[in-house]
């Protein structure tokens, strides 16, 4: 009996939270996925077989399977939020954010015209099933919300520190002599260590997704050694709260600032989807900053749901879910520190240590930088001019005055005095 009793607060608790998923209603969804796949950023010296020029439109660029990955995902939200998002696109219910890369502009025009297949008077051209939806961008030097490869002093002093660590040199040690068998292979300058094993991945991962040449030395067992390293590289690239809050707590304080506004009524209404095209660091940052970094490295269309419900009594809540590539479904994440169901309150209050009040001060970054280098140039560039001018304007007037009081006197000395007439 005792037994029971002690189990009837757990069982009423079970039954409280099954009447508040049942009474739900979506509010709000913030969607931030990796773009499709591409071809390499870059090669190591040794991969003659694969250069820029064996990729249709060279370095880093998204491939038609990429396009088709992405087409895929829309049709997939679609299907998953067909009902809360209008069939016909509005300008009203929903916002694309791109960071300036080519590859993930076109990733979001891709997802678009799975999402957004014309209907209607939306039809304008009967012989293509697609309308254009607009993805916003800025440039990426002024975007470290979503761009992790921005400029942060300060986290990679960090960072530096975290490669030094001893969990990170015991498996340097374990794997030296296939990190050192790599390194002579690929060609590759500098320090042999866990760090750079993105420099190796990249490359012979786009080739295998492409059917590309991989090199004579390569293997699958030598590939499967390449994607363990490689994944636990990426881990360590946020092992710590620290690099955590500098990589990826502007965007989880831009989400929940967006699902508070929503809650409050201080968010146009009618919006019901933010979108960020982005890449796989910007992913694993935010899952990091939710306590739910993954075993593995983001992959190609991987994507991130975060979703604001309303209750009937008038409780907000979020969910978070997680898919990491094209082959896997949507998974619910455990957000830490906010078991299910996780309410927006406590939501708030777990995630407000991990976000920047002034990012560009924390990452140790002076007020003149905070700014692109380009745009001091031009600022620059500016003031000279305008000193130049005002020096010239200075010059003239000053000949002008110098020439008038010459006139002046001159003048003078030409004009008869009395005592001149007298003489005369």
């Amino acid at each position: 009996m005792h037994r029971v009793s002690s189990l009837l607060p757990l069982l009423l608790l079970f039954l409280d939270i099954s009447k508040s998923d049942a009474t739900l209603t979506l509010k709000f969804v913030h969607a931030i996925w990796r773009h499709g796949d591409r071809s390499p950023s870059s090669t190591f010296p040794t991969d003659k077989g694969n250069n820029e020029s064996t990729w249709p439109q060279g370095w880093g660029e998204l491939t038609q399977e990429g396009m088709r990955q992405h087409y895929a995902l829309g049709k997939l939200l679609r299907q998953r939020y067909d009902g809360f998002l209008s069939r016909a696109y509005s300008q009203y219910e929903i916002y694309v954010r791109s960071t300036s890369y080519n590859r993930t502009i076109m990733s979001a025009m891709s997802n678009m015209a799975g999402l957004y297949e014309p209907e209607g008077d939306q039809v304008w051209n009967k012989d293509i099933k697609w309308q254009p939806i607009p993805i916003h961008s800025i440039p990426r030097e002024d975007d470290p919300m979503l761009w992790m490869d921005k400029e942060c002093p300060n986290e990679a002093k960090m960072y530096a520190k975290v490669k030094k660590l001893p969990e990170v040199k015991k498996i340097e040690q374990e794997y030296g002599d296939l990190l050192k068998f790599l390194w002579d292979k690929t060609g590759l300058p500098g320090n042999i260590e866990l760090d750079g094993m993105w420099r190796i991945f990249d490359p012979l991962n786009c080739e295998m997704k492409n059917e590309h040449t991989w090199p004579d030395w390569m293997n699958e067992t030598i590939w499967a050694d390449i994607v363990k390293l490689y994944d636990l590289s990426a881990m360590y690239y946020y092992y710590t709260e620290e690099i955590q809050r500098l990589r990826g707590g502007l965007l989880l304080g831009d989400i929940l600032s967006r699902m508070q506004n929503r809650s409050e009524g201080t968010l146009d209404a009618r919006q019901k989807m933010q979108i960020y095209s982005a890449h796989d660091t910007t992913l694993a940052g935010l899952l990091a900053n939710l306590g739910a970094l993954p075993e593995h490295a983001p992959g190609y269309a991987a994507a991130i749901l975060v979703e604001l419900l309303q209750s009937e009594d008038n409780h907000y809540f979020v969910e978070v879910y997680y898919r990491n590539d094209t082959n896997s479904t949507f998974s619910p994440v455990e957000v830490s520190e906010c078991p299910r169901p996780c309410t927006l309150l406590k939501f708030g209050q777990r995630s407000r240590l991990r976000i920047p009040k002034d990012w560009y001060k924390e990452c140790g970054l002076q007020p003149w930088y905070y700014a692109k280098p380009q745009t001091y140039l031009v600022v620059i560039g500016l003031m000279l001019a305008m000193l130049v001018v005002l020096l010239a304007i200075i010059a003239i007037y000053a000949v002008i005055q110098i020439k008038r009081r010459h006139e002046r006197y001159i003048g003078r000395q030409l004009i008869p005095t009395d005592y001149a007439d007298e003489d005369n």
